[in-house]
């Protein structure tokens, strides 16, 4: 059973014009673009900013985003992709993440997104401080991120490899003062932060 209508219309009764959603991800659930559309179109009076990822099929994606008067982000992991994304017009926002092959890299498919009109944000809420603080890197020196990203990490992580953590309030995160990526690791947090104690 999908929980997520009920959910979301339960959260908008309760808060209001309070909540406003980032974006409705399809995670890839629609084996045709028609079932996406109408599952969409029954979702989007939560007025979310974007919807996310309706198929893995990059050509059952643009046809939902033709038919689509919200955006629609997906996430691209490599060039290979962004190219074919672009080319089937799979998308309007590119969701990219250092996650992949790191800073470096994601700055060049800003570059790819921003030369053929589309937008990007900043994914994913996986990382913790490192992760956190090079996606930040890279946010403060692309011209325009107009959509909320998914920097969530340096909330949701209860322990961090460094000596001060990422400074996390409301719905923003602050970069951390310093050369490089800003971050001082804590030798002792990362004997005790180890896959057994995880």
């Amino acid at each position: 059973m999908d929980m997520y209508p009920a959910m979301s219309s339960s959260m908008k009764t309760r808060f209001g014009d309070r909540l406003k959603l980032k974006s409705i991800d399809l995670s890839h659930r629609f084996k045709d673009w028609e079932s996406g559309v109408r599952y969409a179109d029954a979702l989007r009076h939560h007025d979310p900013f974007h919807f996310e990822g309706p198929s893995h099929s990059m050509r059952i994606d643009g046809e939902f985003t033709r038919r689509m008067d919200l955006p629609v982000g997906e996430h691209i992991h490599s060039f290979e992709q962004g190219h074919e994304a672009v080319g089937r017009g799979s998308c309007t926002i590119f969701n990219v993440a250092c996650i992949t092959y790191g800073p470096i890299y994601i700055r060049r498919l800003f570059s790819l997104a921003e030369c053929t009109g589309l937008k990007c944000l900043i994914g994913t809420d996986q990382e913790s401080t490192l992760g956190s603080a090079a996606q930040l890197s890279v946010a403060v020196t692309v011209p325009d991120l107009e959509y909320p990203c998914d920097q969530m990490g340096p909330i949701l992580y209860t322990t961090s490899p460094a000596k001060e953590r990422i400074r996390a309030e409301g719905s923003y995160l602050y970069l951390p003062d310093g050369p490089g990526l800003r971050v001082e690791l804590d030798e002792d947090k990362m004997k005790v932060m180890t896959i057994d104690s995880a």
